[in-house]
């Protein structure tokens, strides 16, 4: 069940949400606007090559929806002007990925910790085939 909401939610905008596709968490930012009566969510696809708005629903697509705090000390109306800014750069997994996205809109250092983990864990399994 998703809440509609018909009126500003201005304590939400530009909290980064997340849901879970098994290996790897996407994660997106709450939009200063509503779908239909619905919060929206901007995020970074690799299905979209980039840049997607999208309702609340769409974005979990019936997944439980993580909140996972504000970054930054930018003002959430710049954090989400910073992400619209972004309309049309392409996605890149290694390079410029959903959680690259949130962080830089939001002004803080540009990094991806779920790709570092995954490179930690076949950097450790490379050694183990190597020297195991």
């Amino acid at each position: 069940m998703f809440l509609t909401f018909s009126t500003p939610h201005q304590d939400l905008v530009a909290r980064v949400v997340s849901v879970s596709h098994g290996f790897y968490r996407h994660v997106g930012i709450i939009s200063d606007r509503l779908i239909d009566g619905e919060l929206a969510v901007i995020s970074f696809s690799q299905e979209t090559n980039g840049f997607l708005e999208e309702r609340i629903s769409a974005f979990s697509r019936g997944r439980h929806i993580k909140n996972e705090g504000y970054l930054g000390k930018l003002n959430p109306y710049q954090a989400v002007a910073n992400a619209r800014r972004l309309k049309g750069l392409p996605y890149s997994l290694k390079n410029f990925n959903c959680e690259h996205f949130v962080r830089v809109i939001h002004g803080v250092k540009k990094e991806s910790p779920q790709l570092q983990f995954w490179g930690a864990i076949a950097g450790v399994a490379g050694a183990i085939a190597l020297f195991g």
